[in-house]
């Protein structure tokens, strides 16, 4: 069969497809007809506008077409430093294309923080805690958003992560009414921490031209993976030496004068 595709004409207010133009009749075989329409971008949720149909000395029959209008949302954020088992900030944008109609969130999954999360929308003093739900921690924005416009906001909570160095591993989503779901994976520096203690082991108070030998104890937040040192001034130092218990072999340290 041939299949033809005829424009509808706008006569304000409405618009009219004329099938009688290209000789299309009602019997009483069904008449199929397809009917394709492109909503308004600026709008979204359940179509609300029947389709009405006419013809010469017949009653009008009207449908409403089952559709759905569901808009987009752009969720975006910037590159953070943080040290692990830090509560962080964490800034993210979003945008709508078009007005968001109710149930404006942001959600992020609990195995991604290690305590609660809780969030500020730019301009504003106030810090919401967001509720923890089904494993996911949902922020309540309660803001209609705006066509094209970036709407910022800042995320407070400890990110669960282990390693050091970048991870793109957490996931926020950002979702409304009738908008479908977008994400975003944060980009985040993890630091750790070090820290030590020094016990002298021989020699605490020690003879002019004596070594002083001490151990030290050093605990970190997350394993290292490199440029593992120490340094220590050069003044009044003859020479320093590191072992690795219980090894007896010493190692020297060079004198790096430019580091000092």
């Amino acid at each position: 069969s041939t299949q033809s595709t005829w424009a509808c004409e706008i006569i304000d207010p409405v618009v009219v497809c004329n099938f009688s133009r290209y000789n299309v009749k009602f019997t009483t075989i069904p008449t199929t007809i397809s009917i394709k329409l492109l909503p308004n971008s600026g709008k979204v949720g359940p179509w609300q506008y029947p389709l009405v149909f006419v013809a010469t000395n017949m009653q009008p029959a009207s449908g409403f077409p089952n559709a759905t209008v569901v808009g987009l949302m752009q969720l975006s954020t910037r590159y953070v430093d943080t040290y692990i088992g830090t509560r962080t900030p964490i800034p993210v944008s979003l945008t709508s294309l078009s007005t968001t109609v109710g149930n404006e969130q942001l959600e992020i999954p609990a195995r991604y923080v290690l305590d609660f999360v809780s969030f500020s929308a730019a301009g504003s003093n106030v810090v919401s805690r967001c509720n923890l739900t089904n494993g996911v921690h949902i922020c309540s924005l309660s803001q209609r958003l705006q066509p094209n416009v970036a709407f910022q906001y800042t995320l407070f909570f400890t990110p669960n992560a282990t390693e050091l160095g970048n991870t793109q591993a957490i996931q926020v989503q950002a979702s409304a009414l009738y908008f479908q779901p977008t994400y975003v994976s944060l980009n985040l520096t993890m630091y750790g921490s070090l820290s030590v203690r020094l016990d002298t082991i021989l020699n605490p108070v020690a003879p002019s031209g004596d070594p002083v030998i001490f151990k030290v104890n050093g605990v970190t937040t997350a394993t290292t993976v490199g440029g593992e040192s120490a340094f220590m001034s050069t003044t009044d130092l003859e020479q320093l030496r590191y072992r690795r218990d219980p090894s007896a072999l010493w190692n020297s340290c060079p004198m790096y004068s430019a580091l000092i």
